[in-house]
């Protein structure tokens, strides 16, 4: 599994409902709506490798275990 679908996993429809998608945008300063339309459209190769270094440190904070953590 790669960190994209590992990401795309980790929203689950109950975490969409309560996780505002746009303050996870905001706090982890990628541009507005690539993580939303990254999670619509199932487009794995939408975010950057720079976009997911950004996101991991704030879904951390949720709950979020990167691929590399899961291994260990």
């Amino acid at each position: 599994m790669t960190e994209l679908e590992n990401i795309f996993n980790f929203f689950s429809e109950r975490r969409i409902k309560f996780l505002k998608i746009r303050v996870i945008e905001r706090e982890s300063g990628i541009p507005n709506r690539t993580l939303d339309n990254f999670l619509k459209q199932h487009q794995y190769r939408s975010l950057t490798s720079e976009q997911i270094d950004k996101l991991i440190p704030i879904l951390v904070e949720f709950g979020y275990k990167p691929i590399d953590k899961q291994l260990n």
